[in-house]
């Protein structure tokens, strides 16, 4: 699958999904690898979720790490699937 096959949202969603899902930290070239996508298009989602603190980079600015406005998103899914009655385990 191309680049264009999705928008940037999903890739960007896919990205976040990638970082979460990985115990340690992910180098721009391991997120383009394993999403197949360009340098430049991960540079440019990476830019923009570093912006809005989905995701974090560490201090020497070589590896993505998920930032604190993801970690109190996905906070507040459970906490509300808690309260509806609605929290499923897999």
């Amino acid at each position: 699958m191309s680049e264009t096959d999705f928008p940037a949202s999903i890739r960007a969603l896919q990205l976040i999904r990638l970082v979460a899902n990985k115990p340690g930290a992910l180098s721009i070239s391991d997120v383009a690898a394993r999403l197949n996508l360009a340098k430049s298009t991960v540079h440019r989602l990476v830019d923009h979720l570093l912006s809005a603190g989905f995701l974090h980079r560490d201090v020497d600015r070589r590896f993505l790490w998920v930032g604190h406005e993801l970690r109190e998103f996905a906070l507040n899914v459970i906490r509300n699937d808690i309260s509806r009655g609605i929290l499923e385990i897999r």
